[in-house]
């Protein structure tokens, strides 16, 4: 009996490591997606109401620090989109910070978003010296 009991205790012990490598494969290959959204302004800085049509598009920045730069990359929305979707490919670890600012139709820059990041973590390393006898 207690040699069944070890071969089943290696055999499971085998099959978990063998799905925890593949899966740690997969996860590594599939690109991460940041979703950035806002709410649209809907006051100037003075408090007054945006006036119609005072809004052209939203411009997101990213980089890779809270206190910026974000020169990283950016994209541009249109008024009056609320979302953008950014996707890094594989395997997309580390931090990625972004802020968003207004643009009026004339070309004027409203003030930036206070920053806003996300981090990923690399996920673990496989098992070493896994062996089955």
């Amino acid at each position: 009996m207690n040699w069944l009991r070890r071969q089943w205790v290696r055999f499971t012990t085998f099959f978990l490591g063998l799905l925890a490598a593949v899966g740690l494969g997969v996860v590594s290959a599939n690109p991460i997606v940041d979703r950035v959204s806002w709410v649209n302004a809907t006051q100037l800085t003075d408090g007054s109401a945006v006036p119609a049509g005072g809004i052209a598009k939203t411009v997101v920045q990213w980089g890779t620090s809270i206190n910026g730069p974000f020169n990283g990359g950016q994209a541009e929305v249109n008024f009056p989109g609320t979302e953008v979707t950014f996707t890094r490919p594989a395997p997309g670890f580390g931090t990625r910070c972004y802020v968003a600012y207004h643009v009026t139709p004339s070309g004027q820059v409203g003030e930036p978003s206070p920053a806003v990041c996300k981090s990923v973590v690399a996920p673990l390393a496989a098992p070493s010296n896994i062996r089955v006898e």
